[in-house]
């Protein structure tokens, strides 16, 4: 029997074209080599006359291999088209996958961001320009959102502008704690939003004004003082008998005093003389001074005196006394006795309410 075996390259790979002469009994064995190589084979022919590539055997440097389609193939080739060395399954739970080289299964989303945005840098925060790269572009923006606000305390340094419906929402106990950019003119208007109970919105200048002076007027019923600064803030100051400061002869005394911040102040206060010997004919004089010394611009306040014991005594109604003070000012309750024998001695009280 002869047996012509014939390996010839397709688009497939290698594949076999066999004649052969003489056959005359089924499965008859044959073997051959390849001309020019170094791969040996064997293999059996059927009854058919066809032979069965699937039992040919391929040793040597780059070996044949059969494969189940009945041809003959190339091992290396075999391995590139997945018919042997195939990749593993697509893990689930990833999408837009592609094959890098032979063997790594790559996320297309991943790997264009690794090449696409490398390089960005937010150093810059100039204007983005026409000629800028796309990479440039975004570091640029990003540049500007990173100057203009923080995620730890949101803060924008510069002028805030609000157009048409627009709202601003603070986060947190719902209030605006500095305001000390925004400038309300008449017609004006700020829109503000908060979950907070008692904010206005989309009201003008004026109307605020209308607004907030009515609920001024209406006073409070819970008992709180007026906060530092507000109008109606309220300081008061008292010096009882026991404690009471002995009078020098014709100086004036510091009978009290009150520490007053920046603000248009109304101070009252009241001095009472306590007499402990004969005094007949002598005076006794107070008023509201930022100095000791008894004023003397019509506002100081003069009683006579005519002591009949020892017990008497007598009180100076002061009256009340504006000051406009522009820094934080010492106001004194001052008091001066004239007497001739004795003794005497000064209490009393005083009080400053702001008004503006």
């Amino acid at each position: 029997m002869t047996v012509k075996l014939l390996l010839v390259k397709s688009e497939n790979g290698l594949e076999t074209r066999q004649d052969y002469d003489g056959l005359s009994s089924a499965n008859p064995a044959f073997t051959g080599a390849l001309t020019g190589g170094s791969a040996a084979l064997t293999g059996d022919v059927d009854a058919g006359g066809e032979i069965k590539s699937d039992a040919l055997v391929g040793t040597g440097a780059r070996p044949l291999v059969a494969l189940a389609d009945g041809t003959i193939d190339d091992q290396d080739a075999a391995m590139f088209r997945g018919t042997i060395g195939a990749e593993s399954a697509i893990p689930d739970g990833t999408d837009l996958q592609y094959l890098d080289g032979w063997k790594a299964w790559r996320d297309f989303a991943t790997s264009v961001r690794s090449v696409v945005l490398t390089g960005l840098s937010a150093a810059s925060s100039t204007a983005v320009a026409a000629t800028d790269t796309v990479l440039q572009a975004i570091g640029k923006l990003q540049a500007q959102v990173s100057l203009r606000l923080t995620t730890s305390n949101p803060n924008f340094t510069g002028n805030l502008l609000q157009d048409g419906d627009q709202r601003i929402t603070p986060s947190g106990g719902g209030r605006f704690t500095d305001l000390s950019l925004t400038t309300l003119a008449a017609g004006s208007d700020l829109p503000v939003a908060s979950d907070a109970a008692g904010v206005i919105r989309n009201k003008t200048a004026g109307e605020f004004r209308t607004i907030i002076g009515a609920a001024a007027s209406a006073g409070v019923t819970d008992g709180s003082d007026a906060a530092s600064g507000v109008v109606g803030q309220y300081y008061e100051a008292f010096l009882p008998e026991a404690s009471m400061v002995y009078a020098v002869n014709g100086s004036p005394v510091a009978v009290l005093s009150l520490s007053l911040p920046a603000g248009d102040w109304l101070v009252e206060g009241r001095a009472t003389a306590h007499i402990t010997g004969a005094m007949n004919g002598n005076k006794v004089v107070s008023g509201l001074n930022t100095s000791i010394a008894i004023p003397t611009d019509g506002t100081e306040v003069y009683g006579g005196l005519q002591v009949f014991s020892a017990t008497n005594g007598f009180q100076t109604m002061t009256g009340s006394k504006r000051f406009s003070l522009t820094a934080t000012t010492t106001v004194y309750l001052v008091a001066r006795i004239d007497f001739g024998a004795g003794t005497p001695a000064l209490f009393g009280c005083m009080s400053a309410r702001r008004m503006r």
